[in-house]
């Protein structure tokens, strides 16, 4: 099976037909068969695409804290020198952002974990 290699949805599809509590239950179930075979599970924030000119409306405000890795200086030639950290290092990193975000004004209404940080949302409320 080819990894991420065929685009199962248009941009514009919502992959969840009846945006029901059971569909759902069933989508991640779907979804975790699929991330075990080594695929990968995106969505776009906002609607239309990911390009500025594709977005046709908000969704949401999106934020991304990576700390699995720093940058502690350049060489000669100006290239950054990386230096990747190790799991106890990565988690104190998260725990110290986690307090910080949640003392924004305005708490994130999504904040989602990954392996070396968090990605964070505001949902935007649609106006008619």
């Amino acid at each position: 099976m080819a990894q991420d290699s065929t685009k199962a949805f248009a941009k514009s599809e919502n992959c969840l037909m009846l945006d029901t509590e059971e569909e759902y239950e069933f989508m991640r179930m779907v979804f975790k068969r699929y991330q075990g075979k080594g695929c990968g599970i995106f969505f776009v924030v906002n609607n239309g695409g990911q390009r500025s000119k594709d977005i046709t409306s908000l969704t949401a405000h999106f934020g991304d804290a990576d700390f699995g890795k720093e940058v502690t200086g350049f060489d000669e030639n100006g290239k950054k020198i990386i230096k990747y950290r190790t799991d106890d290092e990565i988690e104190k990193s998260k725990q110290d952002f986690l307090i910080q975000l949640k003392q924004f004004e305005i708490e994130p209404s999504i904040i989602v974990e990954t392996k070396n940080g968090f990605h964070f949302y505001w949902l935007l409320k649609k106006e008619n």
